[in-house]
């Protein structure tokens, strides 16, 4: 199959894009803050294992950006060949792992496929408070980094599909509301006192079922430069035509 092939590349467009609005959906409907439920200011996407971007839902742009810096800080923190299936890094910092601001916190999970980093399920919220000076962590009259909240490196949060409880007691105690930055934790999925949600686990079979056997071999091949530059461009394209 050609990569050029304008109905192949119709179909996978459709089906990517159909992955990355499922997990926004996900996202949305099993939230509990009313910033992510409510307000939808939230934002998710599937990139590449070499952290390019493959597909993203129709949220914020502004946090689409802020995704591509956090899977190449992810990247350049931890090589994909030393992560395990069902890790997930969380971070938030505009400097140590190129974020927003600080209550955007992204979550980014490695999709493994054949027992190898084939994709990453990216996703950011924006969480009502994560300390600083003032409630809601924004102040004007912030005069550095330190006063804006809490700082969230790279780090790993669940390992091999298990929560770092301790970690996640730090983060969500360290805000004014700490029952719901517990509850939008990353593992919520996997407790009975809470409802599912796009943490380490749900797009992995969502992602290879829509696929299909050719799905990966078509998206990391590399061709030539300038056929990738019009592949590109034509996949552009028709992700706008699939969107109207």
């Amino acid at each position: 199959m050609r990569l050029t092939d304008p109905i192949a590349m119709e179909v996978f467009s459709n089906r990517l894009l159909s992955i990355t609005e499922d997990m926004g959906n996900t996202l949305i409907r099993s939230s509990f803050s009313t910033n992510i439920k409510e307000r939808k200011d939230c934002s998710v996407a599937l990139f590449d294992a070499g952290g390019r971007l493959i597909a993203q839902a129709s949220h914020i742009p502004l946090h689409l950006g802020s995704l591509l810096g956090s899977v190449q800080a992810v990247l350049a923190h931890l090589p994909a060949e030393r992560m395990r299936d069902g890790d997930a890094f969380i971070c938030n910092d505009p400097y140590l792992a190129n974020g927003t601001h600080m209550p955007d916190i992204s979550v980014i999970t490695p999709v493994f496929l054949d027992g190898r980093v084939r994709f990453f399920a990216a996703n950011v919220g924006h969480h009502s408070d994560v300390g600083g000076p003032v409630p809601g962590s924004i102040s004007g009259r912030a005069r550095s980094v330190f006063e804006e909240g809490l700082r969230l490196p790279v780090i790993r949060i669940v390992r091999a599909g298990e929560l770092d409880e301790d970690l996640l007691a730090l983060i969500a105690h360290n805000t004014r509301d700490p029952d719901e930055r517990t509850l939008e934790g990353p593992d919520c999925h996997q407790r009975p006192r809470r409802p599912p949600c796009p943490g380490p686990r749900k797009p992995h079979g969502l992602g290879c079922s829509r696929l299909g056997d050719r799905g990966p071999a078509v998206l990391h091949r590399r061709p030539p430069a300038q056929q990738g530059q019009r592949d590109a461009r034509r996949l552009l394209q028709l992700c706008r035509v699939s969107r109207r």
